[in-house]
């Protein structure tokens, strides 16, 4: 997201100085004003489509992205590690 300086309508590109509330709601989660999304069925149909996107958990190929790696034990390499750092501890 832009700073907050850069903020501006995607339709009226009026600053979110000059209209509050300015809303990820608009094409591509472009910033929008209030009254620009009002301006038309199509563009609220957007902002609804856009709001409900932003509720909906997310999918399971999503999660897949930030899931950890399966570790899957190693005795052998544990045993290994612990004869290491014993090695270690006696110098």
């Amino acid at each position: 997201m832009p700073e907050s300086a850069d903020w501006k309508c995607y339709y009226c590109n009026t600053p979110e100085i000059s209209r509050n509330h300015l809303r990820p709601y608009g094409p591509n989660g472009a910033l929008i004003c209030f009254d620009c999304m009002k301006a038309s069925p199509g563009r609220e149909k957007e902002a609804e489509r856009q709001f409900g996107a932003m509720l909906d958990p997310p999918t399971d190929a999503e999660l897949n992205e930030y899931r950890p790696i399966d570790y899957t034990y190693d005795d052998e390499l544990e045993s290994e590690i612990a004869d290491r750092d014993a090695d270690r501890e006696i110098r």
